[in-house]
């Protein structure tokens, strides 16, 4: 499995982690959240994790964290 994570910014300056996680078989994202809790900080735990099949990767074969957003943002 691959991780990333993005931070959104929204109106009024209200922030949110959002974690992508890759991976190809389905993942309970509750039990991802109980272990993120035991070692990361609560301020530090994403608001939300969204598992996908595949990422989108950009030109230098990274993930493409402003692609990510946009699919994010516009539900696809």
């Amino acid at each position: 499995e691959q991780a990333e994570c993005v931070l959104i910014i929204r109106a009024g300056n209200v922030k949110r982690i959002i974690a992508f996680v890759k991976s190809e078989k389905e993942m309970d994202v509750a039990v991802i959240k109980t272990n993120l809790e035991k070692h990361l900080p609560l301020y530090m735990i994403p608001s939300e994790i969204i598992v996908k099949q595949k990422f989108p990767y950009n030109a230098s074969f990274k993930v493409d964290k402003q692609q990510l957003l946009t699919n994010y943002i516009t539900g696809s």
